[in-house]
């Protein structure tokens, strides 16, 4: 007598269980969204059926809220000198949806750009060698402004503020 073919129900539940238990350990790690969850599990091998159960539980029992994690980004990101624009992207680029990513942002930057932008500009200011010419500071401060992510128009205006706030003292 024929062993009888293994039970694919009781097979594919193994799989599934494999996959909670992977994506708990990658959640242990650090927060999630949903995107990078699903991907994780699709490198690991798993299949769409059980990566679905999977993130639709992780979901359920609040171990994966992309709405959540959107806030906990948007909030830090001023601490590390991001402006609205790069914060957006780097939740665009996490797999959080463009839109949910835009209100968040929105919502939590408010008019901070200019601030967050400011205080950055200082802090690159205070780094440069005091003997600098003018041209280059600014420059150095622009591109610097640039690279976090902030827009023309502000840089502009945070550089002219600089400007002002150096006469002061030279004074």
């Amino acid at each position: 007598m024929s062993p009888s073919p293994p039970d694919k129900s009781s097979h594919h539940g193994q799989n599934e269980e494999r996959a909670w238990q992977r994506a708990l350990y990658f959640l242990g790690i650090k927060s999630r969204t949903v995107r990078e969850v699903e991907r994780y599990l699709e490198i690991k091998g798993y299949t769409p059926k059980s990566i679905a159960a999977v993130v639709g539980r992780l979901e359920r029992e609040g171990y994966l809220d992309d709405q959540k994690l959107a806030h906990q980004v948007a909030r830090k990101a001023p601490e590390k000198g991001w402006s609205s624009f790069r914060t957006t992207q780097e939740l665009i680029k996490r797999g959080v949806d463009r839109g949910l990513a835009r209100e968040v942002v929105e919502e939590v930057y408010g008019l901070r750009d200019l601030q967050v932008a400011l205080r950055q500009g200082r802090k690159k200011l205070s780094s440069l060698p005091q003997d600098m010419d003018d041209e280059k500071i600014e420059r150095k401060v622009a591109m610097y402004l640039n690279r976090k992510g902030f827009p023309p128009p502000i840089i502009i205006e945070v550089l002219d503020k600089l400007r002002e706030e150096r006469n002061r003292i030279l004074r």
